[in-house]
C-alpha cells in the first residue's frame, strides 16, 4: 500500500473517530440551520390555505374555530389552537404565525442533535438535520403557516419514543409513544394515518421480537390511541369523509412518483434519497441476518423495519382511498412521512457503517459516508438559496402591491375574481376591514366609491363601459404580485 493511499486512510479514520469534532460539526450544522431557517419569518406573503389559518385564529376564539373548521376545512383543530395561542402571546403578525411553525421544526432539530445523535451516532444524525433543514420541501413547511410541520415535530417524538419501546419496553415509552401519536393524529389526518401506523408496527414487532410473550401494553396503546381520538371519529366520519366523497376537488391520481419526491424531499434531492435509503437498508438487512440471524436482529433494524412499513402502508392506503372513496394523492399529505424516512435513512447508514468497521472496510465505508454527506449537504444548500430568493422575491413584490393600494377606505370593496384563492381567503387576510367580493364586476354585491379588484384577466371594452356608465373612473395598474398570485390590478372610483 502506498504512502499516499495509506496517509489518505488515516485521515478518513481520524476524521470520524474524533467524537469531539463531529460532535461540534453537529452542534454547529443545526445551530446554522436554524438561524437560515428562522432568518425567513420576516415577510408578509400568504397563499390561500395560509390566509384561511391566519383569519381562523384572527376572527375566532376558541370555540369559533370548532366552527369554521367544521364547515368550512377538513383538518383536526390541534394546529389552529396551536397557532391561536401564539396569536394570543405574541399577537396577530406574520412573523408570529411562521414562528408557530418554526418552533416544532426548532424541536426536530434538538431531537435530532441530542438523543437521536446519542442513540445512532453522530454522522447519521448529521444526515438528519442536514435535509431537515436545508431541503426544498423541508424548508417550506418549516416556514409555512399550516400544520405541516407541527405533524412532522409529532410523528418525529413518535418514532424516537417508538424506537425507545423496542429497545426496552419500558411503561412510560408506551405511554409517550401513544400520546404523541395521538397529538399527530388531532394535527393532521395523515399524521392520524401515519401515527397509528407506527404505533401499529412498534406494536407488532415488539410483540415478535417478545416472541408472543410481551403484548399487553401493545394492546393497550393501540385501544388508548382510539379511546383518546374517538372524540374527533365522528366528526371525520360524519363530516369529511362524506363532504370530500361528494366534492372531489382534486381529480387526477398523482403517480407515486410524485409523492414520492415530497418523502424524498423534493426535486434535486429525490434522485439521491431515494437509491441510498435503498441501498443502505438492504446492505443493512443483508449484513444483520447474515450476523445474527433474523431472531436476533438489533433495535437498529426493528426501527428501520417499523419506518419502511409506515411508509408502505401509507402509500398503499393513499391509492386505496383514493381509488374507492376520494383522491387523496396530494403531496403535501406525505409530509408526515418525511420523518420515517429521515430515520429510515439515518438507521440505515448507522448499520452501513457499523458493519463496515466490522468487515475492515470501514475507510471505504467512511468514504462513501462522506460523500454523500457532502452532495447531500451540497444540494441542500442549493435548495435553501432557492428558496429563500422565491421568499425574498414573494415579498418584496407584495410589499410593492400593498403599497400601491395603501391604505383603504372603509367602506372600498375588494374584488378577486379569476385567481384561486384570492376572494376566499387572501384579501381578507390583507384587508380583513373591507367587504370582500368574488363576482365579475358586471355582477357586484355593491358599487361603492372605491373598488379595487384583482383580476385574472384584462378587463375587456364591454365591462370597461359598464363600470363608465356606473359613474366609475379607471386606473388600470397593470400586472401585480399579491403573496404567491399574479393579478392584473384596477382602481375604480368616484
Amino acid at each position: 500500500m502506498s504512502e499516499k493511499k495509506v496517509a489518505s486512510k488515516n485521515f478518513v479514520n481520524k476524521l470520524f473517530e474524533n467524537r469531539l469534532l463531529l460532535t461540534a460539526g453537529c452542534v454547529l450544522l443545526a445551530v446554522g440551520v436554524i438561524i437560515l431557517n428562522w432568518s425567513l419569518a420576516f415577510d408578509n406573503v400568504v397563499w390561500g390555505d395560509e390566509a384561511f389559518s391566519s383569519t381562523v385564529v384572527r376572527d375566532a376564539d376558541y370555540a369559533g374555530i370548532l366552527q369554521r373548521i367544521y364547515y368550512w376545512d377538513n383538518h383536526p383543530p390541534l394546529y389552529y389552537f396551536w397557532l391561536k395561542t401564539f396569536s394570543l402571546i405574541f399577537g396577530n403578525h406574520i412573523p408570529v404565525y411562521h414562528a408557530a411553525s418554526l418552533v416544532p421544526f426548532t424541536g426536530s432539530v434538538i431531537l435530532a442533535l441530542f438523543p437521536v445523535r446519542r442513540k445512532i451516532g453522530e454522522v447519521p444524525a448529521a444526515f438528519m438535520i442536514a435535509i431537515m433543514g436545508l431541503s426544498s420541501v423541508t424548508a417550506e413547511y418549516n416556514l409555512e403557516i399550516r400544520m405541516y410541520e407541527l405533524c412532522f415535530f409529532f410523528i418525529f417524538v413518535t418514532f424516537l419514543f417508538g424506537l425507545k419501546v423496542l429497545e426496552n419496553g419500558k411503561l412510560v415509552y408506551w405511554i409517550f409513544l401513544t400520546v404523541f401519536s395521538v397529538l399527530a393524529a388531532y394535527t393532521h389526518y395523515f399524521g392520524l394515518v401515519t401515527g397509528g401506523l407506527i404505533l401499529f408496527f412498534v406494536s407488532l414487532i415488539y410483540f415478535l421480537r417478545c416472541r408472543g410473550k410481551s403484548w399487553l401494553y401493545g394492546v393497550i396503546s393501540v385501544v388508548g390511541f382510539f379511546v383518546l381520538y374517538s372524540p374527533w371519529l365522528y366528526v371525520l366520519f360524519s363530516t369529511h369523509i362524506s363532504a370530500t366523497a361528494g366534492d372531489n376537488w382534486l381529480d387526477v391520481i398523482e403517480p407515486v412518483g410524485t409523492l414520492a419526491k415530497i418523502i424524498f424531499c423534493g426535486d434535486r434531492l429525490y434522485p439521491v434519497l431515494l437509491p441510498a435509503t435503498v441501498v443502505f437498508a438492504v446492505f443493512a438487512y443483508a449484513m444483520e441476518i447474515r450476523a445474527h440471524g433474523i431472531r436476533r436482529i438489533s433495535v437498529e433494524l426493528m426501527g428501520i423495519t417499523v419506518g419502511i412499513a409506515v411508509i408502505v402502508s401509507t402509500l398503499a392506503f393513499t391509492y386505496l382511498t383514493s381509488y374507492v372513496i376520494t383522491t387523496i394523492t396530494v403531496g403535501r399529505y406525505m409530509y408526515p412521512l418525511v420523518p420515517v424516512m429521515l430515520f429510515v435513512l439515518s438507521l440505515s447508514i448507522n448499520r452501513f457503517m457499523h458493519f463496515a468497521k466490522l468487515s475492515d472496510k470501514e475507510t471505504t465505508g467512511e468514504t462513501v459516508i462522506a460523500l454523500l454527506f457532502l452532495v447531500v449537504f451540497v444540494f441542500g444548500l442549493l435548495d435553501f438559496k432557492n428558496y429563500r430568493t422565491v421568499v425574498k422575491v414573494e415579498d418584496a413584490v407584495t410589499k410593492e402591491t400593498l403599497a400601491t393600494v395603501g391604505e383603504p377606505d372603509k367602506d372600498a370593496l375588494f374584488v378577486g375574481e379569476g385567481v384561486k384563492h384570492l376572494s376566499w381567503t387572501v384579501l381578507k387576510h390583507y384587508y380583513p376591514n373591507n367587504e370582500i367580493a368574488g363576482n365579475v364586476l358586471t355582477e357586484l354585491p355593491s358599487y361603492p366609491s372605491e373598488i379595487w379588484a384583482f383580476l385574472g384577466y384584462e378587463v375587456d371594452a364591454s365591462t370597461e363601459s359598464f363600470m363608465a356608465k356606473k359613474g366609475y373612473s379607471t386606473q388600470d395598474l397593470g400586472t401585480k404580485q399579491l403573496g404567491k398570485y399574479t393579478v392584473r390590478l384596477y382602481h375604480y372610483y368616484k
